[in-house]
C-alpha cells in the first residue's frame, strides 16, 4: 500500500511538472499586448551585415526590445532584391511564445517591380503552448518565395542567442 502511494505521488509530480508550464493562447495574446504597450523597454538596433558575410539589396536590421537584461521581443529584418523575410519572436522570462515570420514580395507592375509596394506572399505564425516540451500550434499562410523552411522550431534558438549576445556587448 506505501509503495501504491509513493508511485502514485512520483507520477503526480511528473505529470505537473511536464504539463503544468503549458500557457492558452490567451495567454499569449495578453503577453505580447503587454510587451507591445510597454514603452520601458530598451531598444537596440543593429545593422549586422558584416557579422553574417554577405551583401543584401535591402540591407539587414536586427531590433532587440530589453529590459534589465531580459529580452521581451526581437525583430530580424532581411532586404532582398525582390521583397524582404522579417522574423518577429516575443519572449517573456527568457523563453519564447510567439514567433512570426513572413515574406513580402514588391508588387509588379506593367513597367517592373514598385520598389515601394510590399504584398505579404507567405506567413507563419508559431504559438508555443510550451517551449521545452515543443508543443507548439502553427498557422501558414500563403506560399513560401525566398526562404527555406525552418527544419525545427528550435532553429529560431540561434536568433535568440544572436539577441542576448548583442544586448551583453
Amino acid at each position: 500500500m506505501k509503495i501504491r502511494k509513493t508511485i502514485t505521488t512520483l507520477l503526480l509530480i511528473v505529470y505537473v511538472s511536464t504539463f503544468a508550464q503549458d500557457v492558452t493562447l490567451e495567454e499569449i495574446s495578453n503577453n505580447i499586448k503587454q510587451i507591445e504597450a510597454d514603452t520601458t523597454f530598451t531598444l537596440t538596433e543593429q545593422n549586422q551585415l558584416k557579422q553574417i558575410k554577405t551583401t543584401l539589396d535591402g540591407g539587414y536590421l536586427f531590433k532587440i526590445w530589453h529590459k534589465e537584461g531580459k529580452i521581451s521581443k526581437i525583430v530580424e529584418d532581411i532586404g532582398l532584391s525582390f521583397g524582404s523575410i522579417q522574423t518577429t519572436v516575443y519572449l517573456t522570462n527568457h523563453t519564447p511564445i510567439k514567433i512570426i515570420e513572413s515574406e513580402d514580395v514588391f508588387a509588379e507592375t506593367p513597367y517592373g517591380l514598385n520598389y515601394k509596394k510590399l504584398n505579404n506572399a507567405y506567413k507563419v505564425t508559431h504559438d508555443i503552448l510550451n517551449w521545452k516540451h515543443k508543443k507548439i500550434i502553427s498557422k501558414a499562410k500563403g506560399t513560401r518565395v525566398f526562404n527555406t523552411p525552418k527544419k525545427a522550431i528550435l532553429d529560431y534558438k540561434l536568433l535568440i542567442d544572436n539577441a542576448k549576445h548583442a544586448i551583453d556587448k
